[in-house]
């Protein structure tokens, strides 16, 4: 390509490679739901579908 190089502190990083904080699971679920959060919690919260909103309906589920 021409032109001048890009320089690494101008440079955005692209959304995928941000990681979304997965929250705790609820105190109030049982060992079985536990598993299940731990398991799919990371998975929603990478898609950005596991916002507090949600978080009591998903754990409910």
């Amino acid at each position: 390509m021409r032109g001048q190089k890009p320089k690494l502190d101008n440079v955005v990083p692209m959304k995928a490679d941000q990681t979304a904080p997965v929250p705790e699971a609820p105190g109030w679920m049982s060992a079985e739901g536990r598993d299940v959060w731990d398991r799919l919690a990371p998975v929603l919260a990478a898609k950005r579908r596991l916002d507090p909103a949600y978080e009591d309906p998903f754990a409910i589920y």
